[in-house]
Parts: structure tokens; sequence; C-alpha cells
């Protein structure tokens, strides 16, 4: 994939540096916060600590394996809601953990690790221009299917990712993870690329 993607006269998408790494953590916080407000507990959200989420991020990527698949949204001409060069939001993805890719018997799999917006630009359609990059580079490596996991509670995002093509939850339930106490449903849905 190219370092630099242009998809329209105003965002462009590329892959992340070291320097991103900050951008990205406000991001992350920000979006956590506003999309995930009402599933997980409210004192999980109001802890959610900025530079532990740096330090996060430099450490992706400061690795070459993972600073690979990581790809940002960026203004490419300044707006009124938006300076050039500004960070709109970022994608993590690459090979599937093992014991998902087991699972999926003799199938390449991918995964989408995560797309976060920032909540003022949701509805813009960043998060379908990032799927599309990461799509394509799941084509050029020929991976056979992607998975990705989200919250149940999550409506925004399954709407999203029914929107591009993922199909029902393949584990035929759902898993859990613990926030704070909290039991959280997880959906694993698959959508097939060759």
């Amino acid at each position: 994939m190219s370092d630099q993607t242009p998809t329209d006269g105003v965002i462009a998408i590329r892959t992340a540096t070291l320097a991103d790494a900050e951008a990205i953590a406000r991001i992350h916080v920000a979006a956590w916060r506003a999309a995930y407000i009402n599933i997980v507990p409210q004192t999980h959200l109001d802890n959610l600590c900025l530079n532990d989420r740096v330090k996060l991020w430099q450490r992706i990527l400061s690795d070459p394996e993972t600073h690979a698949g990581i790809l940002i949204a960026e203004a490419t001409k300044y707006t009124k809601r938006c300076p050039r060069n500004s960070l709109l939001g970022f994608a993590s993805f690459g090979p599937a953990a093992a014991a998902a890719a087991a699972a999926a018997s003799s199938t390449r799999e991918a995964e989408l690790r995560a797309i976060y917006i920032d909540p003022e630009s949701w509805g813009e359609g960043i998060g379908q221009k990032l799927w599309q990059a990461v799509e394509r580079h799941f084509l050029a490596a020929r991976y056979e299917t992607v998975v990705v996991r989200v919250l149940a509670g999550n409506k925004r995002a399954i709407k999203f990712y029914r929107a591009v093509g993922f199909g029902e939850n393949v584990d035929g339930g759902t898993g859990e993870i613990e926030i704070e106490g909290k039991k959280l449903g997880v959906l694993r849905l698959r959508k097939r690329l060759l």
C-alpha cells in the first residue's frame, strides 16, 4: 500500500508514524467516551488516561510489525472546523489472532482491530474511507475473510460494519469481556473478501 492514498480533495489516508501517537491517542479516548456511553461503565470512561494511551500508541508505532497495520485519515485542506493535516480517525488491522485463524480452518483470515473517528467528524464518511483503504490492503495480501469484534451494545458500530458488508455473528452467540465488573457481550462479525 502506498504511504499516502488521496481519497478526495479534503481527506487523505496514510500509514501512521510515531509522530501521530498523541493525535491517535486523543481520538482513541474521545471516541471511547462518545461511543461507549451507557455501554461501558461511566467511571471507566471518565478514568481513561490520555498519557497512558499516548504511551500505548508510541509503543505500537515503534514496532515495525504492528506499525504497518495502522492507517490514519487526515485533513488535507483547511476547513473552519478542521485545520490542515489534523487527524480525523484511524484504523488498526492485521492478520487474525492465531486462535481465530485456526478456527477459520484453511482460510487466510485478517482482523480489523479498530476504526475510531473523532466524534466531531462522525457521519462524514471518514470511517468508510478508512475501511476502503484497509480492505484494499487485505485484498492485495490475498486474505479471504476478515473479522471484527464489536461490543454488542454498540449499535452505531454494528450498523457501520453491516453497511460495509460484514455478516452475522460468526460464533453463533456472543463472547464476553468484563470492564469494572460489568459483563459486556462481544460480537465477532465476518466478511468474505475473496
